[in-house]
């Protein structure tokens, strides 16, 4: 029937799926974007992170699901066209055989009408050939009859001789009949095992395909919270560490104030910012430069000192120790 032998059309899901996942991959962009700070230098591996992540994540094995389900639905295809062969020659088969069956039946007719024919003639046949041997006793004249018993015997044995043939192509008909047809169960179960085998794969492939796209959304609300996380965590620090470099710098510049008030001699050293000036603090190049600690003599070695002078930032969290350092040291 058409109805069984319709391809089903998967093109429009396949296509629905990608646009989702491209929608779906926008959104997320977009929505890091909105997330990420203003503050590039602060924060600025966040949305490289997320985009690695998100290429990360199962599209591949989306990818191969596709072409899974596209080889599936060619291979259905195939088959519900085999099966589409299979029953037209079948149908050819059924008419075959159908016509012979019916010729056999016309001449089974004609061959028992013949035979009633012929036991009449015989009788008939009986009668005038005696009374032609009693009137023909001299032997020179003889009379052909298209209805004698030799014509009819003859007619006899052709029919008869057909009979078997048709027979006998009868018999071969149906055996070819038969080989069809068992070739046809045979076809159509091993196409209907297919085609439930095909069905199962395919709720199997749209179940693992949901639970990935649930999976990926819970993966990216997660990133979406880290990345807020990681914002306000790297705001918080800078405010922390802008608050530890004021300090520093005041600490510094009330012990030199006091060693000038006591008219003694500093024993600590001060860092490029104060060595500038306190306008380099106002200034985005100063900014960047400036070193939140002061650097006591014999604290810490030669080495460090010079990775201290490049301009990076020190650590926030040996701040406190060498501020505590600076106020009790005499």
């Amino acid at each position: 029937s058409d109805d069984a032998t319709t391809e089903p059309n998967n093109d429009e899901a396949l296509l629905g799926y990608e646009n989702s996942f491209t929608k779906l991959a926008n959104t997320i962009n977009e929505d890091n974007r909105i997330s990420t700070p203003k503050k590039e230098e602060l924060f600025c591996p966040v949305p490289s992170l997320v985009d690695d992540l998100l290429s990360e994540l199962n599209i591949s094995e989306i990818q191969k699901l596709k072409q899974q389900l596209m080889q599936m639905e060619r291979e259905k295809v195939n088959l519900l066209s085999n099966l589409q062969d299979s029953q037209k020659q079948l149908e050819q088969a059924n008419g075959a055989l159908s016509e012979h069956q019916e010729k056999v039946n016309r001449l089974t007719e004609n061959l028992n009408a013949i035979r009633k024919l012929q036991a009449s003639k015989e009788r008939q046949s009986a009668l005038d050939n005696e009374k032609e041997r009693d009137s023909h006793e001299d032997g020179d004249y003889y009379e052909v009859d298209i209805n004698g018993p030799e014509i009819l015997e003859c007619k006899y044995k052709v029919a008869v001789s057909e009979a078997g043939e048709l027979k006998e192509e009868l018999k071969t008909l149906k055996a070819e009949y038969q080989a069809c047809q068992s070739r046809y169960d045979e076809e159509r179960s091993r196409l209907e095992n297919d085609v439930r085998s095909l069905g199962d794969k395919l709720s199997n492939l749209e179940r693992t395909t949901f639970a990935e796209r649930e999976e990926k959304a819970k993966l990216e609300k997660e990133l979406r919270k880290l990345s807020d996380v990681a914002g306000e965590s790297q705001g918080s620090l800078s405010v922390a560490q802008d608050e530890l470099v004021t300090f520093s710098e005041e600490l510094a510049t009330l012990y030199n104030h006091v060693c000038m008030c006591n008219n003694e001699t500093p024993n600590r050293v001060m860092l490029d910012f104060y060595k500038e000036g306190k306008g380099g603090r106002s200034s985005p190049e100063g900014r960047g430069r400036r070193s939140p600690i002061l650097l006591t003599k014999g604290l810490f070695p030669e080495h460090g000192r010079a990775d201290l002078s490049d301009g990076a930032p020190s650590p926030v969290s040996s701040l406190p120790s060498l501020c505590r350092t600076t106020v009790v040291s005499p």
